[in-house]
């Protein structure tokens, strides 16, 4: 019975590091955001951008405009291999519905950190389901047999 909770535990994990890879993938059509005539681009949440009306466009706009992601909010960039497949950094975030819409993915707004998170929060809690019903059925086994061991037995 362990090793069939062990394995089921490695296989949500894996699912949870997949969803965290698919999270950090968007098209070229991701939003980001500059300031005035800057030379780099930013995330929503970018602190250069407080006080300031930022622009919005999509990454492939901003690097065909030559910008620059920025050093401070770490935005996505454009894979290197030519595709429009993007990484993302450790903080890029944009607003979960704009950047759902943009790119069709449902978790393409969500950081992938988070996602990896919620993913693994979800597993504990289907394992610690599906052990207390293992346990539960033993309980059950075990009572069954105890009520069957003081009973006497017909022979």
């Amino acid at each position: 019975m362990k090793r069939t909770v062990s394995l089921l535990l490695a296989v949500i994990l894996i699912l949870a590091l997949a969803i965290t890879a698919y999270a950090a993938t968007a098209p070229g059509d991701t939003l980001v955001y500059r300031v005035g005539s800057g030379k780099k681009y930013h995330t929503m949440t970018c602190s250069q951008l407080n006080g300031k009306d930022p622009v919005e466009m999509t990454l492939e706009e901003a690097v065909k405009n030559g910008l620059e992601p920025c050093s401070k909010c770490n935005p996505p960039t454009l894979a290197t291999d030519g595709s429009s497949a993007v990484t993302t950094g450790a903080s890029a975030t944009a607003p979960a519905a704009t950047q759902a819409a943009k790119s069709g993915g449902f978790l393409s707004g969500v950081s992938p950190v988070l996602t990896f998170f919620i993913g693994v929060v979800v597993g504990a809690l289907v394992i610690t389901y599906i052990r207390g019903r293992i346990i539960m059925k033993q309980e059950e086994a075990e009572a069954a047999a105890a009520a069957e061991a003081e009973e006497p037995g017909e022979e």
